[in-house]
């Protein structure tokens, strides 16, 4: 027995060795992880370094909240972080740095798809938080008041009412929009004038979105 042991302790002593820098290369590291609103998923940062470029790199990636069970990566980086839950667990907002750019606020629905850029500002975000309603992104960046004024960009509005002669006199819109994908729609209730002058109240409902160009759009009515 004691021959056995110095054995095994002869042998594990001539593989070991120090970690060197190389070594370093090769670590794999989590960060931030977060659970969903149900607490049956986690999504989390995976760190790895690029030693050819010099940098760290980072992706999302997702799992369910049990023992064993396999991660699955959700976007390829190479510099996305920040993963935040929507409040129904359908969506993930995070950050995302493009090269040479600045992060920006993307959203990635949870059953698929691409990511989808929500900004576009000339400074960088640096931290995400959901409202509690869900239907909106709070942010904190450097980004002055003019600078929002060169990034605005121009509203468009379709209405099957309005090209039918009919003009808006008033308006009054819904405070709780609700999410549809990487669209908002805002139950509205309009007040029209009809072409021979009469007067006519509707109820509807108006898509905003932010592709290619904002958009909003009537969608019932």
């Amino acid at each position: 027995m004691k021959r056995l042991a110095l054995i095994l302790l002869f042998t594990t002593s001539a593989f070991a060795r120090n970690i060197t820098e190389k070594d370093l290369f090769r670590f794999v590291w989590v960060a931030d992880p977060q659970l969903s609103p149900d607490g049956s998923q986690v999504a989390f940062v995976r760190v790895t370094v690029n030693e050819k470029k010099d940098r760290y790199e980072t992706e999302l990636w997702v799992m369910p909240a049990t023992p064993g069970a396999a991660a699955r990566r959700l976007t390829n980086g190479p510099a996305d972080s920040s993963p935040r839950w929507s409040r129904d667990g359908k969506m993930l907002a995070f950050l995302r740095a493009p090269e040479n750019g600045k992060a920006q606020i993307y959203l990635l629905r949870t059953d698929g798809g691409e990511p989808h850029a929500l900004t576009s500002l000339t400074r960088a975000i640096s931290s995400i938080a959901w409202a509690p309603t869900g239907n909106t992104i709070a942010f904190t960046a450097s980004t002055k008041p003019e600078d929002l004024e060169k990034r605005t960009p121009p509203i468009h509005v379709k209405d099957v009412d309005w090209n039918g002669g009919f003009r808006l006199v008033s308006y009054k819109a819904g405070e709780a929009g609700k999410l549809a994908g990487y669209d908002m729609n805002y139950p509205v209730v309009l007040e029209l004038k009809s072409p021979k002058g009469n007067s006519v109240k509707k109820n509807a409902v108006y898509t905003v979105t932010t592709r290619p160009e904002l958009l909003v759009s009537r969608q019932e009515g």
